[in-house]
Formats: structure tokens, sequence, C-alpha cells
């Protein structure tokens, strides 16, 4: 018995090796180059039970070639029922997309979006994630949520130490004010093609440290667009600093410095705006507006109040305010005060589906017969009319939902139907539906 068991090592020592040098055979063959000759049978063959060896390395390898493939064929099950998923949303869609009745198309379309996600959950393809966008971007329109489909990014800034707060827009300039870099940019925009870059080098225009006239630059706190008005004043981008009042020409890049006296008594400065050709800040800690009138070399380095001394105002609050005639506040709690000639008015928001969450800034002008509002902590931007009324609102397609996550600042041109906003720290342009 042990000769026999001797011989039947040596022949499955040879078998193996033959195997062995097979399989090395084929894989030299296919790899590029020129097969090497190498012998892998041995010419005397081992009683030793070599091929036990093979046995233990091949078995593993057996079992979990067999696992993968019972794997594999499970994958390919999952797929198809994705696919069959898919494919049955789709129809779903289709369907809505021809209803004219607005509930059934709800209906269809909330039925598709559950569909939806049960085949991501089984396989995320690209045509499963431009499904579930399809269905989302439709169910915001059955809504009745304005979807804004082009949004192209006129700049990005690194996170630290940028802190976007600030975007204007004149003709197809747009200005940027960055407060944690302590720098504005300016911009020019492509109307037709939304494609933007900076008016010369990395766009900078004004950076603290500056000197401007008598004025060196220290802390830039706002920026406000002046409309011509006043006295003798252009229209020209100012810039609130710790002292002065900065203002540029677009037309030449010049700036010019007016001093301010009693900017050492400012308490809180959240806001600035211009009107008429006067400058207005809203100092939250002083509750109270602060209006600067033009001159003929700049604007007056004292301000008058627009508030009477006991108008009772409390602007803790207030996140940021607008003119156009009449003065209009936004609070962070969503309320939006409205002041005429010093003196509150009645005035509440009525008719949206949902109340402001965590508003952050606030859009009008005397020849704009609405007001619109960037709402973060809903991720939309809302339109009401002047008596406080819900118009519509306004939400960026599926896929670039992440442009609203974050919103700081509006800026609206009616005339060209182009929303400006800033979103953590990227500029965006949207072009407004009618």
């Amino acid at each position: 018995w042990e000769g026999i068991g001797e011989g039947i090592n040596r022949a499955l020592n040879i078998l193996f090796g033959a195997v062995w040098a097979l399989l090395a055979l084929l894989v030299r063959l296919v790899l590029p180059g020129a097969p090497v000759k190498q012998g892998f049978i041995p010419r005397r063959a081992s009683k030793e039970p070599l091929w036990l060896r093979g046995v233990a390395v091949i078995l593993p390898l057996l079992f979990a070639g067999l696992a993968y493939g019972v794997y594999y064929q499970q994958i390919l099950k999952r797929d198809d029922q994705a696919t069959q998923l898919v494919r049955h949303a789709q129809v779903l869609v289709q369907s809505a997309e021809n209803n004219a009745d607005n509930n059934v198309k709800r209906t269809q379309l909330t039925q598709a979006l559950d569909t939806i996600r049960q085949a991501r959950a089984l396989h995320d393809s690209n045509e499963a994630r431009d499904t579930f966008f399809r269905i989302q971007d439709q169910l915001n329109d059955a809504n009745g949520i304005t979807v804004l489909y082009y949004l192209p990014t006129i700049a990005t800034f690194a996170a630290a130490p940028s802190n976007l707060t600030r975007v204007l827009s004149n003709e197809n300039d747009v200005y940027i004010l960055d407060r944690g870099a302590q720098r504005v940019y300016r911009y020019g925009v492509n109307d037709t093609t939304g494609k933007s870059e900076p008016v010369r080098g990395d766009g900078t225009i004004l950076k603290s440290g500056d000197k401007i006239d008598a004025v060196t630059v220290d802390q830039i706190r706002q920026i406000a667009w002046v409309e011509t008005g006043g006295a003798a004043t252009k229209s020209a981008l100012v810039a609130v600093t710790g002292n002065a009042f900065l203002q540029y020409n677009p037309a030449d890049s010049t700036w010019h410095a007016s001093a301010v006296s009693d900017a050492a008594q400012w308490s809180d400065p959240r806001a600035a705006t211009g009107f008429f050709g006067n400058i207005y800040l809203l100092d939250a800690g002083k509750n109270q507006i602060l209006k600067y009138v033009p001159t003929a070399n700049g604007y007056a380095a004292q301000s008058a109040p627009y508030l009477p001394a006991n108008s009772g105002a409390n602007f803790s609050r207030a996140v940021d305010f607008a003119i156009d005639g009449d003065v209009w506040i936004l609070n962070g709690d969503g309320a939006v005060w409205r002041y005429r000639n010093g003196q509150r008015l009645q005035f509440e928001l009525s008719g949206a589906e949902s109340g402001l969450k965590n508003p952050v800034a606030i859009f009008t002008r005397a020849e704009v017969d609405t007001i619109y509002i960037a709402d973060a902590g809903n991720q939309r931007i809302v339109e009401f009319d002047k008596n406080g009324k819900f118009v519509r609102q306004f939400k960026p397609r599926a896929q670039d939902g992440e442009a609203f996550s974050a919103l700081k600042s509006l800026f609206a041109n009616e005339t060209k139907r182009k929303f400006f906003f800033i979103n953590a720290n990227t500029v965006y342009l949207a072009n407004e539906p009618k």
C-alpha cells in the first residue's frame, strides 16, 4: 500500500504540474511579447504529495469564483429590476407631463418619485438620477414653484479667508464684497452666454490698505449702488469703510473718498443701500437708519436720522433693507416692516404655502412692482407684491439644488430679468422666467 500511495502521489504531481504548465503557457500567450520556454513538469516526479498544496490553493479560488458567480448573477438580477422600475417611472412622468389635471399630475409624479427611489436603492445609475431630477422639476412645477434652469457661475472663491456677503449689478458689471478677504471685486458678464471674467487680474478693485485720496482703507463693511439723484451725483458704487465713503466710477475705474466724521458713533451698521443719490445705513445698535446726502465733492460728513427719536423701532433682528421711496426692513424671523416718511405702516406677508425661514436678503426698487426675498432656510427666492401678497417662488432645477443651500445675498435686474445671488462663497446668475 505504501508503494501504491507513492505511485499515486507521483502521478498526481505530474498531472498537477502539467495542468499548471498549461495554464502558465496560456497566460504567457495572452500577455505581450514572446512566451518564455520553461519546463514545468519535473523529470522525476516526487513521491511526496505535492499536489495537495496545489489543491489547497485551487479550492479556495474555486469557491471564491463560485461565490462571485452567484453574486454577479444577483447583481444582474438587481440591475434588471432597477431598469424595469426606471422604465415604469418614465412612463408615469410622460403621462403626467401630458395631463392637464394638476391634481392627477401630482399623484402620478408622486408615484413616479417613489418608484425611482426604489430603482436608485437597487442601482443608482445615471439614467435613474436623470429621471429623478426630471420628476422633481416636474413636481415643483406642478406645485407652483418656478424652476430656474439656467444657473451659470460668475465666480467661486476659496472657503478661507473669503466670506462673500454682498453682490450688486449694473449693466454688465457685477460687484462682489468679500468681507473675509476685505476686497471688492468687479466682474464683467455676457448677457447672452452667461460667461463672466474679472475686469483685470483677479477682479480686485478695492482692498484693505489701499490709499484713496487722503484716506487709507481700513475695514470694508458694506457696498451699495447709488443711482443718479440729489446734488449732481452720478451713478456709482459706494463702499462703506470704517471712516469714509468711497465712490467708484466704473467709466474710468477711479475712486474718490469722502471722510465721515460721525463714523465713530456707528454701533452696528448691518446693511447699506442707495436711493436718489443718498446713502442709507441701517444701524441696528442705534435702532436708526442714517441718511447721508450727496454734496458737490462727495457726501456729507454727518448723517441725518430717518426715523424720529421716539419711533420705538427695534432693529435687533434686522438682516437687510431696501428703499424704493418707502423703506423695507427684513427681519431674521421672517417679518417685513414698511416705513414711509419715518412712520411704520401696517404690512404683512400673506399667501405663501410656508412662512419665511431664516431670510437673509431683500430687494426692490421704485421701478419694480414686487419685492424679492432670499429665504435661506427654505432654499428659495420668494416674490411678493408691494401689498404683501405672495406672487411666486423660485428654486433651482433639482440637479442644481446645492446652488440654494446657503443663500447670503440677492440682487435683481428686472429690465434684463436676471437674478444675481451668493450661495456660500459662489456667485451665480439666474434667468428669471416670465
